[in-house]
């Protein structure tokens, strides 16, 4: 492991550039024992008080589902309370996304941190192993989440609005509006954030095998993930700021 480890320091820049042989095991076998310490954790893997970035805030709502079943006990048409149930899986997928993405988040900075000097491999242990251990939790949310969603996606998009609005009393268009709106606000960040999740997943997975992994490929792996991260976090990020931006769903009949 040590040996990968200083192959990864070299190639990464915590010692000298690749092919200085003469001061490859002295320049960084001090970095190369600490960060082999710090992967090889009491979890097993890459195991800083980091600053995760500007990670958005996990989206929450008022309970769509209540006000389902306030919309079925007001005789509102079946075609909006199919909505209120889409706003309301929609709500818990993007939560379930939101925590997929903080832990990756927190997982794979560690490794900009570590390189830029700004902590070091043993204060990236903490995270790395609190995340690794709260990721098969996320996978689980998200994918009882995913599920429960595709039972109702696309029933706002199929709302007609005025007619609706029109059938019922007192039933506001502009709000039933802003109940469609915000389903595709939160449909674009359970979207975006399947594939951050996707992500995770495959490098917790990754994680579980690493014991049996040849070590060098295995950083490589792993660094090619660090690389590539942003590539589906900062969509998702994008998406949650137009959420942040989206109209409540508040029906009242």
């Amino acid at each position: 492991m040590a040996a990968a480890v200083i192959w990864f320091g070299v190639s990464r820049g915590l010692g000298d550039e690749p092919g200085d042989t003469a001061q490859e095991t002295t320049a960084t076998q001090d970095d190369a024992e600490a960060l082999a310490s710090a992967m090889d954790g009491p979890d097993g893997e890459e195991s800083a008080e980091a600053d995760t970035g500007d990670a958005p805030e996990e989206t929450t709502e008022e309970p769509a589902a209540t006000q389902t079943e306030q919309a079925q006990d007001a005789g509102m048409p079946e075609e909006v309370t199919a909505c209120l149930g889409e706003v309301s899986a929609g709500t818990e997928r993007a939560a379930a996304a939101a925590e997929s993405a903080e832990h990756w988040r927190t997982h794979y900075t560690q490794m900009g941190l570590i390189e830029s000097g700004e902590i070091t491999p043993e204060e990236a242990a903490g995270p790395w192993a609190e995340t690794r251990e709260a990721g098969p939790q996320d996978q689980e949310r998200f994918s009882a989440a995913q599920a429960a969603y595709e039972d109702s996606a696309g029933s706002c998009a199929d709302l007609d609005v005025a007619g609706a609005a029109a059938a019922t009393d007192d039933l506001d268009e502009g709000a039933l509006q802003a109940c469609v709106d915000r389903s595709a606000a939160l449909a674009l960040v359970g979207d975006r954030g399947a594939a951050v999740n996707e992500v995770w997943s495959g490098h917790l997975v990754q994680m579980r095998s690493k014991d049996e992994a040849d070590p060098e490929a295995y950083q490589a792996e792993w660094l090619a993930m660090v690389d590539a991260a942003p590539e589906t976090m900062e969509p998702y990020d994008a998406a949650v700021a137009e959420l942040e931006e989206a109209p409540a769903c508040e029906l009242s009949s």
